[in-house]
This record gives structure tokens, C-alpha cells and sequence, in this order.
């Protein structure tokens, strides 16, 4: 009986060990699912630009009702303060929304550092520098985007292996 119970618990902290990896794999997988939305998202702001005319604004409105969180609420809050008085300038209210879309998405400053230098072409008036913009930002993310999945795969070895090994570690420990 004593022997079972034994492999019992050592099963179960395998499994624990295990289970702590993929959770922490998960999370770095949602990184990269962030960054593609983004990708595909600044794709659908120069679209609005461009083919359809809207200002600022209404693209913002658009995309907040086309995207999901964190990006809806980042655009529905640009449109909500642009659509009042002018009490900031468009690059204020840039980089505070950026600011607070770091703060509720998994993605960092490094990860979007691009979008602080947007703001000064897309505030102004040239569609066509706010395309230019745009264009040169989603280079930019693409670029991040593959140098996130190298990182990442490496990660998710090595938490793998690590998890793996504090499991094991922990059974001679207990045995």
C-alpha cells in the first residue's frame, strides 16, 4: 500500500511540475497572439485610412467595435477622447492610451515601442504620411514578431525542461 500511494505522489508532482510549464507556455503563446492581432489590426486602421476616408475618430470607433480586448477598449478610449472638447493634443492622448494598453495586455514597451513614434504621423493631416507611417510600423512588428517566436520557442524548452527537472528533483528529495 505504502508503494502506491508513493507513486501516486509522484505522479501527481510530475504532473504539477508539467502543468506549471504549459500554463507558463500558454502565457508566452498569448504574447505572440497579441502581437499578430496588433499586426493584423494596424493593417485594418490603414485600410479605414485610406480606402474608406474615415478621420481618426470613426476608424477608432470601427475598430474598437471589429477587435477584442485589450485592443477594443485601447481604440474605444482614442475615439471616447478625441470625440471631446480638445483638451489634449492627439499625441497625449496617444500615449496615454497606448500607455494603458501595456498596462491590460501581455505585450511590453520593447514589444510596441513603434506605436510611441507613430503618433506624431498619425496626428497629422497627410493621409498618405499616416500610410507611410503605418507601412513602416508593420515592418516593424513583423520584424518583432519573428524575433518573438525564436525567443519564445527557445523559452518553452527550456521551462520545459526545467519544470521537468525541479519534478524530479523534488521526488528524490521526498523518496
Amino acid at each position: 500500500m505504502e508503494i502506491v500511494v508513493k507513486v501516486i505522489g509522484a505522479v501527481l508532482i510530475l504532473a504539477a511540475s508539467l502543468y506549471l510549464a504549459y500554463e507558463i507556455n500558454r502565457g508566452l503563446t498569448k504574447e505572440l497572439e497579441q502581437m499578430k492581432s496588433l499586426y493584423n489590426i494596424m493593417l485594418k486602421l490603414k485600410s479605414e485610412l485610406y480606402y474608406l476616408n474615415d478621420t481618426l475618430p470613426e476608424c477608432f470607433l470601427h475598430l474598437s467595435k471589429m477587435t477584442d480586448f485589450p485592443f477594443d477598449k485601447w481604440f474605444y478610449e482614442m475615439y471616447e477622447s478625441m470625440s471631446k472638447e480638445p483638451e489634449e493634443t492627439f499625441g497625449d492622448i496617444w500615449d496615454r492610451c497606448t500607455r494603458s494598453l501595456i498596462d491590460n495586455s501581455l505585450l511590453t514597451i520593447a514589444d510596441i515601442e513603434g506605436l510611441f513614434e507613430l503618433k506624431d504621423k498619425l496626428g497629422c493631416m497627410d493621409r498618405e504620411v499616416q500610410e507611410k507611417a503605418i507601412d513602416y510600423f508593420l515592418i516593424q512588428v513583423e520584424e518583432k514578431r519573428k524575433q518573438l517566436y525564436l525567443e519564445h520557442s527557445q523559452k518553452k524548452k527550456v521551462i520545459i525542461t526545467l519544470c521537468a527537472f525541479v519534478g524530479l528533483m523534488t521526488l528524490i528529495v521526498l523518496f
